[in-house]
């Protein structure tokens, strides 16, 4: 092959767009990507990087992982856009989707599809940017310690995010101190003279010396938001920057969604040159994420999607939004939070006297460790109930529910609450 052909891009997955792309054969635990060369040669590809030889045109490594790494950073160090790389215990994914709302008006985004934020996602987002592309804006999500070092290395960004530091991960990243050391990794990375952005009122984020940091908050912060309205539907609000003030509204319920919104507008302000009036704009036009407090209708009864994580700090938040909610009975459906090492149990049973302190009308959870918190809800004076399978409770709800009502569904990843949603659905005529 010439040393002169062009390649398109970079793929890891056989069964997606390969053509014209440079494969390369990842191996893990359990699968292994040589396995699948030949298929994604027939798709187009032009050359394979493997660890192993293959009967193909190929480039022979030691590592694969750290061949796409090589591939990524190499990619960055010819782009003249704006990097931003955002990272946090909660809100890193609707953050990144807030941001790309704001700069998407005026500027040609490039971000991660999904979260796909990890030590493979984030190069393979960061090697196949459009030739277009003026802002890349880069989730990087971590639950072992080093790999924000990786990730923020690779990318090199101007601007760097910690939405918040909390309870997320504390069995593999060491506990609380770790999490903070864990988040401020991205650090290592970012450019000569750019930019930390963080949460001016979490008390680990504050702690963090950077030379040049911008701030936000509801109270405090360099970039601050005055709350005029919170319902169901959304939140409007001022943002404030010094003197400077702009009006705007999110579809998206809950506090810790005006944290999120303020942590993109606190980012774009400094890779969009534009007032501040036309930088909250693009909020208006946000839609969250699917299982990121996405509410939909089931039977005349108001469900909170929550359901793609959970973590003590995101379980509060979304408790809080729905206690505040003055419709019919408040339901909170909750599986188990994982990853938390020995702080598990400790973590439920706060879990299920914050239920009772709000004043929740029923607790529904699914795992052995949610049934912590049902106890100990019960133990308050709370109706709750345990079960052993999604569909279980599912058929528990519709008997119980009714029109008016309001429902929160959350847990880890690994708990498939969506499982809940599905099957109260399948009771709609």
């Amino acid at each position: 092959m010439s040393e002169e052909t062009t390649y398109q891009g970079v793929s890891t997955d056989s069964r997606g767009d390969c053509q014209g792309k440079v494969f390369i054969a990842l191996k893990g635990e359990r699968f292994d990507g040589h396995r699948f060369v030949d298929q994604a040669m027939e798709k187009g590809a032009v050359l394979a990087v493997t660890s192993r030889p293959v009967d193909h045109p190929h480039i022979l490594v030691d590592n694969t992982l750290c061949a796409l790494h090589q591939i990524a950073a190499l990619v960055r160090s010819r782009l003249s856009c704006k990097v931003v790389a955002i990272t946090g215990s909660n809100g890193k994914t609707t953050t990144k989707e807030m941001l790309k709302a704001i700069l998407s008006t005026g500027m040609k985004v490039h971000t991660n599809p999904g979260n796909l934020n990890n030590l493979v996602g984030m190069p393979l987002t960061l090697a196949n940017p459009p030739a277009d592309t003026e802002a890349l804006v880069l989730e990087m999500g971590t639950n072992q310690p080093g790999e924000l070092t990786i990730l923020s290395q690779i990318a090199r960004p101007h601007v760097a995010v910690i939405t918040t530091i909390g309870q997320g991960h504390l069995g593999p990243l060491g506990g609380p101190e770790g999490v903070k050391q864990a988040k401020m990794e991205i650090l290592k990375g970012v450019e000569q003279d750019g930019w930390l952005v963080t949460n001016a009122e979490n008390p680990r984020c504050r702690e963090i010396a950077f030379e040049k940091k911008l701030t936000f908050g509801l109270r405090e912060g360099d970039i601050r938001a005055e709350v005029l309205e919170q319902t169901p539907q959304g939140s409007r609000f001022f943002v404030c920057r010094g003197e400077e003030r702009a009006l705007t509204e999110i579809g998206v319920p809950g506090t810790h969604h005006i944290y999120n919104a303020l942590a993109a507008i606190g980012a774009a302000t400094l890779v969009w040159p534009v007032g501040l009036k036309e930088i909250v704009k693009g909020l208006t036009s946000f839609s969250p994420p699917w299982g990121r407090c996405s509410w939909e209708y089931v039977n005349g009864v108001m469900v909170m999607n929550d359901a793609y994580n959970s973590n003590p700090d995101s379980l509060e938040a979304a408790l809080r939004t729905i206690a505040s909610m003055g419709a019919g009975s408040r339901v909170a459906v909750v599986g188990d939070m994982l990853e938390l090492g020995e702080y598990e149990r400790e973590a439920h049973r706060r879990a299920g006297r914050l239920v009772a302190e709000l004043g929740i009308d029923l607790l529904c959870t699914y795992g052995d460790l949610a049934a912590v918190a049902c106890e100990e809800a019960k133990r308050q004076g709370v109706k709750a109930m345990s079960f052993n399978s999604h569909g279980e409770l599912a058929d528990f709800l519709r008997g119980w529910l009714k029109e008016g009502d309001v429902v929160l569904v959350k847990g880890s990843r690994g708990m498939e609450m969506e499982k809940v949603i599905d099957e109260l659905k399948k009771e709609e005529p």
